[in-house]
C-alpha cells in the first residue's frame, strides 16, 4: 500500500510504504487526515489493524491550487502492467468521521 500526496506536484509527492497487499484476509484501517496545502500544520495517521504504522505531522496536504482536497482509495497500478488477470478490492465498515471524531469513535466494529 502507498499512500501520496499532492499529485499535481511530482516534487512534493511522498510515498508511505505500509507493506504488501494480504490476500485472503481482512485488513482493517483507520486513516486520521488534516488538510493543509500550504501552511505546515497537516496531519497524516494510519492505524493497520489497530497499529499505528504512519504518523506525518507539520506536513504540507492537499491540493495548493483551486482543487479541494479529497479522499480516495482503491486498486491503482500506476504501469498498468499487472501479472493478474483480474484484481478485486472489497470495502466493508466503512466510517467517515467529522472534525471532533477520535480513533476510538471511528475504528471498525464501533456500533454506529
Amino acid at each position: 500500500m502507498a499512500i501520496t500526496k499532492a499529485q499535481q506536484l511530482p516534487t512534493a509527492q511522498k510515498i508511505l510504504r505500509l507493506g504488501t497487499a494480504t490476500y485472503d484476509k481482512w485488513v482493517d484501517y483507520v486513516v486520521h487526515i488534516k488538510w493543509d496545502p500550504s501552511g505546515n500544520t497537516g496531519i497524516l495517521e494510519i492505524w493497520q489493524d489497530g497499529k499505528k504504522v504512519a504518523n506525518e505531522q507539520n506536513i504540507n496536504i492537499g491540493y495548493p491550487q483551486k482543487y479541494k482536497p479529497y479522499w480516495k482509495a482503491g486498486i491503482y497500478a500506476w504501469t498498468g502492467k499487472s501479472k493478474y488477470a483480474e484484481r478485486v478490492l472489497y470495502y466493508d465498515d466503512v466510517t467517515i468521521g467529522n472534525a471532533s471524531a477520535t480513533y476510538d469513535t471511528v475504528k471498525p466494529g464501533q456500533a454506529n
